[in-house]
């Protein structure tokens, strides 16, 4: 059997493969959005916790910076102790 159907519901036929091609195309697009949401929500996060861990080792760097200078401060006060008591004897 042959089925001869009219250029109407050929046409109507067409439209709704369309539909559903056009529907799928949206979820396959709704679904990469979300990973790429959940990529960038997963790379923010990294982001701030390196830029704490960054704050945290510049601080720690601020206070050997300032715990040196204190240190050498203290050297060049028992080199001048020393430096006097050797020039008395």
């Amino acid at each position: 059997m042959i089925y001869v159907t009219s250029l109407p519901e050929q046409v109507r036929d067409l439209q709704l493969a369309m539909a559903e091609l056009h529907d799928q195309f949206r979820d396959e697009e709704t679904v990469e959005l979300r990973e790429l949401q959940r990529e960038l929500e997963a790379t923010a996060k990294a982001c701030r916790i390196a830029q704490f861990k960054l704050r945290k080792a510049d601080r720690r760097c601020d206070q050997l910076e300032a715990e040196r200078a204190q240190a050498e401060e203290r050297l060049r006060c028992l080199e001048n102790c020393l430096q006097g008591s050797a020039l008395r004897s």
